[in-house]
């Protein structure tokens, strides 16, 4: 992961204790199943200062499964008010005009909500959401989303979502190494990279709807579109670490 050019972000759930990537309730960094997070730390080695999610409140604090997936631990949302946020400069995650995400997640429940992550800004704006159809938007005054319809439904199975948009403003989502839906292209969108965002995970940061109730394990961000070759190295080592079944 790290020796792919343009990594910017690695949340990593099962990095854990080893790497004190995770901070508790009681400011502990030695996590135990059942803790309530209070803090995720990006553990991305190549770049000298790493970003940081925290809870507003002790009410928001995701919890921390242990054996959550496939024997691996995983952060879990509740669908209410469950959330961690970030504040950083856009400029920080992706470039202007491409960037490509993985996600390990597992919907539990659609019902509630959808927004698995988001980058909210104003107009920039990039987000995911899963639930009968998986949708990748890339907005700065216009939205753009490549949406993809999978077969079966993702509600509570695991997945590794793979969303990419390259320099030419081609936009494509994949599912489990499966490309979805039609890729589809919009080169006149480019991100104001000054603008001050916010990234979150498990919530819906512009509305009061829309949160999903998820658990997530992995969250890896690129400031490039990679190339194919690439993206099937990321996506073959979560597939080994999480197994997940890559289905092409």
């Amino acid at each position: 992961v790290a020796t792919i050019k343009g990594l910017t972000l690695w949340l990593d759930a099962a990095r854990g204790n080893s790497e004190t990537s995770l901070v508790n309730a009681s400011d502990a960094t030695d996590i135990e199943n059942e803790d309530e997070i209070k803090t995720w730390i990006d553990a991305n080695p190549t770049t000298p200062t790493n970003i940081s999610f925290g809870a507003p409140t002790s009410a928001d604090y995701p919890t921390y499964l242990q054996y959550g997936l496939n024997g691996l631990p995983t952060i879990s949302f509740d669908g209410d008010s469950d959330r961690l946020l970030a504040s950083i400069q856009l400029g920080e995650l992706l470039s202007g005009e491409e960037g490509t995400i993985f996600i390990v997640s597992t919907p539990r429940s659609f019902s509630g909500g959808t927004k698995t992550m988001g980058i909210y800004g104003s107009p920039s704006r990039v987000d995911l959401m899963i639930d009968s159809t998986v949708s990748f938007s890339w907005r700065d005054s216009v939205t753009y989303t490549a949406t993809a319809v999978p077969d079966p439904s993702l509600e509570g199975k695991s997945n590794i979502a793979s969303l990419r948009r390259k320099k030419t403003g081609r936009m494509d989502v994949k599912v489990d190494g499966v490309a979805l839906g039609t890729a589809i292209t919009n080169a006149d969108s480019i991100l104001d990279l000054s603008e001050t965002v916010t990234f979150s995970l498990g919530w819906n940061a512009v509305g009061t709807t829309l949160s999903p109730e998820v658990d997530i394990s992995e969250v890896i961000i690129y400031n490039r579109g990679l190339s194919d070759d690439e993206r099937k190295e990321v996506e073959s080592y979560l597939s080994q670490k999480w197994l997940i079944t890559l289905l092409q």
